[in-house]
């Protein structure tokens, strides 16, 4: 439960605290600054939380069932794509990044065996999965305030999701991980599927607002003058 509590907070408070801090900041270009830093953060602490885990093992070996390997892995490659790809591709994968940032977070809240370890005793791989999480939501929400999402970007996530599920299939068939294809394994992700619906509708609702209250102060504007 703690676990749990400490996932939802950090995933929600670190990127308000990021956000606001733009807000109150301003600077030109910080939001591509922001996301570059982020970027390189989250590349950081992803091969950090690698070593961590096979510093637990003699050799650096880490054991199959014991690799870290999760959807957030895929999420650090397809966010490298989406942030130095300047061409089509890389709005292809802004768009599929930015639809599956819940993902990560739903997949821990189902099954801690992603961001758990028996040897990690102080808790250092969790803290840093829990803070991936968090700079992944941060990231999401950069991009989406700069890059427009398109109702296509629905399926490029859906691929995206849907490669994973076949990869990690192969990973619990093959490495026999601690993880098991069983009902909840198929329930996460669906609602891992329902999660990218769920973020571009939240999204055109922001839009709407934000379209809403933009029309408002060129009326109120006319009104003034």
């Amino acid at each position: 439960m703690f676990d749990i509590l400490s996932l939802i907070l950090i995933s929600i408070f670190f990127p308000i605290i990021v956000l606001v801090g733009k807000m109150l900041y301003k600077k030109e270009n910080l939001s591509r600054k922001l996301i570059l830093g982020l970027t390189i953060t989250f590349l950081a602490m992803e091969l950090l939380r690698f070593f961590v885990v096979a510093s637990y093992y003699e050799g650096a070996v880490i054991p199959s069932k014991e690799v870290p390997y999760s959807f957030i892995t895929l999420s650090c490659i397809v966010c490298l794509f989406a942030v130095f790809n300047k061409g089509k591709l890389g709005k292809i994968f802004q768009g599929a990044f930015c639809l599956t940032s819940l993902v990560p977070i739903i997949w821990a809240l189902f099954d801690s065996a992603v961001y758990t370890n028996a040897y990690d005793t102080h808790a250092v791989a969790k803290a840093l999965y829990f803070l991936e999480c968090g700079i992944v939501l941060t990231i999401a929400f950069l991009l989406v305030s700069e890059q427009k999402i398109t109702a296509w970007s629905n399926l490029w996530a859906s691929i995206l999701l849907a490669i994973f599920a076949v990869l990690d299939c192969l990973v619990i068939t093959f490495w026999e991980t601690k993880e098991a294809i069983t009902l909840m394994w198929g329930i996460t992700l669906i609602v891992s599927f329902v999660s990218i619906g769920a973020f571009y509708g939240i999204y055109l609702l922001a839009c709407l607002l934000a379209k809403k209250h933009k029309d408002k102060m060129i009326d109120n504007g006319k009104e003034n003058g």
